[in-house]
């Protein structure tokens, strides 16, 4: 459990910073431009996760439960989500590292 809740803080924090490298580029308002950044990747990110865990539902009756009513559910389907939600945050981890590096290795104007 703590090993999802890793990859879920440092998804946010490379989220922030994804957020200040593409905010940056523009040439207006570029605090603003890193907020609303920040805020659509975030947002763009949640809904990928919602639609992955909602195909997985499809295949797996009990995640679907949890999707679509207020039954109490057992301890194994929120081990096999916890196990699925650590691999969806490790891979964004993996691909926000290797877009902020690209994108940095471009060239950011801080001025």
């Amino acid at each position: 459990m703590s090993l999802v809740i890793f990859f879920e803080i440092m998804f946010v924090i490379f989220i922030g910073y994804v957020g200040i490298i593409l905010g940056y580029k523009s040439n207006k308002n570029k605090m603003l431009s890193t907020i609303v950044m920040g805020f659509a990747l975030y947002s763009v990110a949640q809904i990928v996760t919602f639609i992955i865990i909602f195909i997985f539902g499809l295949f797996n009756p009990n995640v679907m439960n949890l999707i679509n009513t207020t039954e109490a559910i057992n301890i194994e389907t929120i081990k096999l989500l916890l196990y699925v939600a650590t691999g969806i945050y490790f891979s964004y981890v993996v691909i926000l590292y290797l877009l902020g590096k690209k994108l940095l290795n471009r060239g950011v104007n801080v001025d």
